[in-house]
Protein backbone atom coordinates (compact mmCIF):
# COMPACT_ATOMS: atom_id res chain seq x y z
CA UNK A 1 0.00 0.00 0.00
CA UNK A 2 1.49 3.37 -0.88
CA UNK A 3 1.64 5.91 1.99
CA UNK A 4 -0.96 8.28 0.27
CA UNK A 5 -3.59 5.07 -0.06
CA UNK A 6 -3.28 5.18 4.31
CA UNK A 7 -5.02 8.61 4.51
CA UNK A 8 -8.01 7.47 2.53
CA UNK A 9 -9.90 6.91 5.64
CA UNK A 10 -9.08 10.36 7.04
CA UNK A 11 -10.15 11.95 3.92
CA UNK A 12 -13.34 9.96 3.91
CA UNK A 13 -14.27 11.83 7.00
CA UNK A 14 -13.69 15.10 6.52
CA UNK A 15 -15.57 15.05 3.49
CA UNK A 16 -18.23 13.46 5.30
CA UNK A 17 -17.88 16.79 7.66
CA UNK A 18 -17.56 19.33 5.18
CA UNK A 19 -20.71 18.05 3.42
CA UNK A 20 -22.14 18.70 7.20
CA UNK A 21 -20.28 22.07 7.52
CA UNK A 22 -18.86 24.79 5.66
CA UNK A 23 -16.36 25.86 5.52
CA UNK A 24 -14.58 22.79 7.57
CA UNK A 25 -11.17 24.04 8.99
CA UNK A 26 -9.14 21.25 10.12
CA UNK A 27 -6.05 21.06 11.77
CA UNK A 28 -3.24 18.33 11.81
CA UNK A 29 -0.99 19.07 15.11
CA UNK A 30 2.17 16.72 15.90
CA UNK A 31 5.58 16.95 16.54
CA UNK A 32 8.70 18.30 13.92
CA UNK A 33 8.97 16.52 10.92
CA UNK A 34 6.25 13.65 11.84
CA UNK A 35 4.25 13.88 8.59
CA UNK A 36 1.97 16.87 9.14
CA UNK A 37 2.61 18.35 5.27
CA UNK A 38 2.14 14.86 3.91
CA UNK A 39 -0.71 14.18 5.82
CA UNK A 40 -2.22 16.89 4.87
CA UNK A 41 -1.54 16.96 0.94
CA UNK A 42 -2.48 13.16 0.92
CA UNK A 43 -5.26 14.34 2.28
CA UNK A 44 -6.03 17.65 -0.48
CA UNK A 45 -5.41 15.26 -3.25
CA UNK A 46 -8.23 12.92 -2.63
CA UNK A 47 -10.69 16.27 -3.06
CA UNK A 48 -11.62 18.45 -6.15
CA UNK A 49 -9.18 20.61 -7.47
CA UNK A 50 -9.88 23.94 -5.75
CA UNK A 51 -12.12 22.99 -2.54
CA UNK A 52 -8.86 22.39 -0.33
CA UNK A 53 -6.41 24.90 0.82
CA UNK A 54 -3.67 24.27 2.78
CA UNK A 55 -1.67 26.25 5.24
CA UNK A 56 1.08 24.58 6.51
CA UNK A 57 3.38 26.20 9.63
CA UNK A 58 6.26 25.05 7.77
CA UNK A 59 5.81 27.88 5.59
CA UNK A 60 6.45 30.21 8.82
CA UNK A 61 9.07 28.83 9.66
CA UNK A 62 12.39 30.88 9.58
CA UNK A 63 15.19 29.35 6.93
CA UNK A 64 17.64 26.90 7.83
CA UNK A 65 20.45 29.22 7.48
CA UNK A 66 18.90 31.97 9.86
CA UNK A 67 18.29 29.18 12.42
CA UNK A 68 21.51 27.74 11.99
CA UNK A 69 23.19 31.28 12.37
CA UNK A 70 21.20 31.89 15.94
CA UNK A 71 22.09 28.61 16.80
CA UNK A 72 18.26 27.24 16.42
CA UNK A 73 18.60 24.75 13.95
CA UNK A 74 18.23 22.10 16.53
CA UNK A 75 15.24 23.71 18.39
CA UNK A 76 13.50 23.56 14.62
CA UNK A 77 9.54 23.00 15.24
CA UNK A 78 9.75 24.93 18.51
CA UNK A 79 8.11 28.53 18.67
CA UNK A 80 11.45 30.07 18.81
CA UNK A 81 12.35 28.80 14.92
CA UNK A 82 9.27 30.91 13.84
CA UNK A 83 9.18 33.82 11.74
CA UNK A 84 6.66 35.77 13.95
CA UNK A 85 6.25 38.54 11.81
CA UNK A 86 4.79 35.93 9.08
CA UNK A 87 2.63 34.10 10.98
CA UNK A 88 0.89 37.73 12.26
CA UNK A 89 0.29 38.64 8.76
CA UNK A 90 -1.63 35.86 8.62
CA UNK A 91 -5.68 36.78 7.73
CA UNK A 92 -8.52 35.48 8.08
CA UNK A 93 -9.62 37.94 4.95
CA UNK A 94 -6.57 35.38 3.27
CA UNK A 95 -7.81 32.25 4.50
CA UNK A 96 -11.00 33.20 2.51
CA UNK A 97 -9.17 34.40 -0.21
CA UNK A 98 -7.38 30.73 -0.83
CA UNK A 99 -10.94 29.10 -0.28
CA UNK A 100 -12.98 30.96 -2.59
CA UNK A 101 -15.42 32.25 0.09
CA UNK A 102 -16.58 35.30 1.19
CA UNK A 103 -13.97 37.25 3.53
CA UNK A 104 -16.59 37.06 6.06
CA UNK A 105 -17.29 33.25 5.64
CA UNK A 106 -15.05 32.50 8.55
CA UNK A 107 -16.41 34.34 11.06
CA UNK A 108 -19.06 32.75 11.15
CA UNK A 109 -17.38 29.45 12.64
CA UNK A 110 -14.08 31.95 14.58
CA UNK A 111 -14.57 34.79 16.50
CA UNK A 112 -11.38 35.53 15.10
CA UNK A 113 -8.10 34.72 13.55
CA UNK A 114 -6.62 34.17 17.09
CA UNK A 115 -9.38 31.75 17.38
CA UNK A 116 -8.82 29.93 14.13
CA UNK A 117 -5.28 29.11 14.99
CA UNK A 118 -5.80 28.09 18.48
CA UNK A 119 -8.16 25.32 17.38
Amino acid sequence: MEVREGYAPLARLVAQQATEVAPLVVGIGGGVAVGKSTAAAAVSELFAPGRVVVVATDGFLKPNAVLEAQGLLHRKGFPESYDAAGVEALSLREVARRLGVSHQAPYKHFASRDHLLAE
